[in-house]
């Protein structure tokens, strides 16, 4: 079944370099729309061009490369793009579809009604993103709420005793005041609030944009929208926008503050592109937060626990006698000190930076281990006597860091610690060699493990981390025990 219909699609793959007469062919559309959608992607920040000198040619080659994962939409136009370590782009429907409700699920549970700043507004590129957290945004924490009105009733509510006293006449009952008609007052929502009714027109907008791209049957998004109102029907952008910025002057509300930032943002951005249909985006240009995520999720990542919730008697020594059982796993890892001591300026202070691993875990399937775990979004090439595309230098050194701060904690708790680095593959989930800094090792007596190389499935981790398929489990145990 075709997921995302349109007249011209294609897959492509991530910082892969295509000529740009190969992206016409595979379009299958005017050399004039393209250019347009790749100019759109350039100025978004989700493709580069460069010129390649053809001397068969008699004008040079231009390359195009796209940086991002997900799917581009423009007038009749539809780009599919890959993570970087696919190798070919055929029949790779099933594995785009899944990576997109990864990224759904991953901004949908970023979604907090108290939240006072989401990092899914700085990485919106166009307005299918701004459209899916729209939608999501309000699938869980429902519409901008309204303005509260002070109603006044005879019996209903609480007594409002100030105005009372001020307006109504008491009677004497015995030693006591009495009055027979206070005023009582009650608070209901506003339910012709005007940000509100524009809010429900927004996500409704947003919702048969998702349905016309076929993004809302691939993230399970419902078959209605919440309102049957059009953006055209409450004025001009002008006069819109007009409204929004004043109400963000006298409201305090995180939640209300946000929506309307993001109002803003959408009808500026309408202005803008001129047409809502006219350029789409969801997806990331940072996938390896996704796949640190995905990552997190698969390997019980316990980096944020308390010690106490992963270690019932820990032991508290050396480095570590400043926490408690209350510090988290990274707590472990010591703040850099800076010691001062110039002139009459002498003192002591801690970096307010510090290492963090992706993925720290207590787990015993190979005895009493510490695992520190790295995410590495890189499209690993192993050939003949070759490595290729392997982080760099300063990634081994930081991993090499991580297991020598926690090397005293572990020792103290009877724990032997694992260091591996965890690289995407649509292949088997295995170890496939190790890597080491042996300068490092040598001056620290040879106490530091080479770093186990793993490579994991992506689709197999994607399934576990939307809750489709719970295998991945025992295959996490084999890995952690092998390290």
């Amino acid at each position: 079944m075709e997921v995302f219909p349109s007249e011209s699609e294609a897959y492509f793959v991530e910082l892969h370099e295509y000529p740009i007469e190969e992206v016409f062919a595979r379009l299958k559309a005017s050399e004039e729309l393209v250019r347009e959608a790749i100019a759109g992607l350039v100025s978004q920040g989700l493709a580069s061009t460069r010129s390649h000198s053809n001397p068969a040619a008699n004008r040079p080659n231009v390359l195009v490369t796209f940086s991002f994962v997900g799917i581009v939409s423009y007038k009749h136009l539809v780009l599919r793009c890959l993570p970087k370590f696919f190798e070919r782009e055929e029949c790779c429907g099933p594995a785009l579809e899944r990576i997109i409700k990864a990224i759904f699920r991953q901004r949908s549970s970023d979604i907090s009604p108290n939240s006072q700043h989401d990092e899914s507004l700085d990485s919106m590129h166009g307005t299918m993103d701004e459209a899916v957290f729209f939608v999501a945004d309000y699938l869980q924490n429902g519409e901008y709420p309204a303005n509260p009105i002070v109603r006044e009733s005879a019996s209903r509510g609480e007594i409002d005793w100030e105005r009372t006293i001020a307006e109504k006449t008491p009677w004497l009952l015995g030693e006591a005041l009495v009055y027979l008609d206070p005023v009582h007052t009650y608070v209901e929502a506003d339910d012709s609030d005007f940000c509100q009714q524009l809010h429900l027109a927004i996500v409704s907008d947003c919702f048969r944009f998702l349905k016309s791209t076929g993004i809302a049957e691939v993230i399970g998004i419902g078959s209605w929208p919440p309102s049957e109102a059009k953006l055209s029907d409450f004025g001009s952008p002008d006069y819109l926008l007009s409204k929004l910025r004043s109400e963000r002057q006298v409201q305090f509300d995180d939640r209300r503050l946000r929506l309307l930032e993001l109002m803003e943002r959408h009808l500026e951005r309408s202005m803008r592109l001129r047409s809502f249909e006219s350029f789409g985006f969801f997806g990331t240009a940072h996938f390896e937060i996704v796949w640190e995520t995905l990552c997190s999720h698969a390997f019980s990542n316990q980096r944020d626990l308390p010690i106490s919730k992963c270690l019932s008697h820990a032991s508290l020594s050396g480095r570590a006698s400043q926490l408690s059982t209350n510090s988290t796993m990274k707590d472990i890892i010591d703040r850099p000190m800076w010691r001062i001591a110039n002139g009459s300026l002498s003192f002591e202070q801690k970096s307010a930076g510090k290492l963090n691993p992706d993925i720290v875990t207590v787990h015993h399937e190979n005895g009493d281990c510490l695992a520190i775990l790295d995410a590495k979004y890189y499209a690993l090439k192993v050939g003949h006597n070759t490595v290729s595309n392997q982080p760099g230098a300063e990634d081994i050194v930081k991993q090499h860091a991580y297991q020598m701060a926690m090397q005293e904690f572990a020792k103290a708790n009877g724990l032997t610690i694992q260091n591996a680095l965890l690289f995407p593959t649509n292949g088997e989930t295995g170890i496939i060699g190790e890597v080491s800094y042996d300068t490092l090792s040598h001056f620290t007596g040879g106490h530091l493990i080479p770093i186990t190389v793993v490579l994991v499935n992506m689709n197999d981790v994607i399934d576990f981390y939307l809750g489709a398929d719970m295998r991945w489990m025992p295959t996490a145990r084999g890995v952690l025990a092998r390290l």
